[in-house]
C-alpha cells in the first residue's frame, strides 16, 4: 500500500515537472503564467469593485419666463371685426360671374346711363325698384323666354355695361342671374352688392308700378 502511494506522489512529481519545463520552455512570455510571487496578495480576496453609472448630461437651465412661453397655447389669428358692413371692399375684379361693386358706384353707372337688372321677384320689382332696370327673376317659370328676349333686343349688346342687383348683401340672385349672363356671352358684368335696400338709404330715386311703366316714388333725387 505504502509503495502504491510513492509511486503515486512520484508520478506526480514528474508530472509537475515535466509540465514546469514545458511552460519555461514557450517562446512567448505573454502565453507563460507567472508564478505566484509575482502576485499582489495572491491569496487575498478582494471586494468586487463599485460600478457607477454614467450621470446623465447636464439640460440647459430654462427661465421661468421662457418654461411660461413653452407651456404657453399658441395665439389665435386675429379674427376680422364684426363691425364690417356691407361697405367693405369688394372683391377683386375677375372673381365670379361679375365684379362687385358698392352703392356709390352703382349710383355712378346709373348716372351714366347703363342698364340696371332687378333678380327679385316680380311682385317684389312691382313695389318698387331702381328707374329702367329690367325685371328679370330666376325663380319664375317665364325666366328663360324673358332671359331670350331680353338677349335678343336690338338695344341691348354682350360688349355694354350690366349692373344687376337684388334684395341685400346675402341674396345670391343677382349673382345667379350674373352667371347667366356670362353664359350668354355679356363681358361686363357688375354685381350691386348692397341692393335696393342701400339704393334707397342713399335716397335714390326709385320706380313702382310693372316693367315699362315709370312711376316716381321715394327718393329725393327723383326720377331719372
Amino acid at each position: 500500500m505504502k509503495r502504491m502511494i510513492l509511486e503515486a506522489l512520484a508520478l506526480l512529481a514528474l508530472a509537475g515537472l515535466l509540465g514546469t519545463g514545458f511552460h519555461l520552455l514557450r517562446r512567448d512570455p505573454k502565453l507563460r503564467i507567472p508564478f505566484i510571487g509575482k502576485y499582489e496578495r495572491p491569496f487575498e480576496v478582494l471586494p468586487p469593485s463599485k460600478v457607477t453609472p454614467p450621470k446623465a448630461p447636464a439640460q440647459p437651465v430654462s427661465s421661468s419666463k421662457e418654461v411660461e412661453a413653452a407651456a404657453a397655447p399658441e395665439a389665435a389669428p386675429p379674427q376680422a371685426s364684426g363691425a364690417q358692413s356691407s361697405q367693405a371692399q369688394p372683391p377683386p375684379a375677375g372673381e365670379g360671374p361679375g365684379r362687385e361693386i358698392l352703392v356709390d358706384q352703382a349710383f355712378e353707372e346709373f348716372q351714366n346711363g347703363t342698364l340696371f337688372i332687378d333678380a327679385r321677384r316680380t311682385k317684389h320689382y312691382e313695389e318698387g325698384h331702381i328707374p329702367g332696370a329690367r325685371s328679370l327673376s330666376i325663380w319664375e317659370a317665364d325666366f328663360d323666354e324673358r332671359f331670350d328676349n331680353f338677349r335678343n333686343d336690338p338695344g341691348v349688346a354682350i360688349e355694354m355695361p350690366i349692373v344687376v342687383y337684388c334684395m341685400s348683401v346675402n341674396c345670391e340672385d343677382s349673382h345667379r342671374v350674373a352667371e347667366r349672363l356670362k353664359g350668354a356671352g355679356f363681358q361686363n358684368i357688375l354685381v350691386f352688392r348692397g341692393g335696393l335696400p342701400e339704393w334707397v338709404g342713399k335716397k335714390h330715386p326709385v320706380e313702382t308700378g310693372p316693367e315699362g311703366a315709370k312711376k316716381g316714388a321715394g327718393g329725393e333725387e327723383g326720377a331719372k
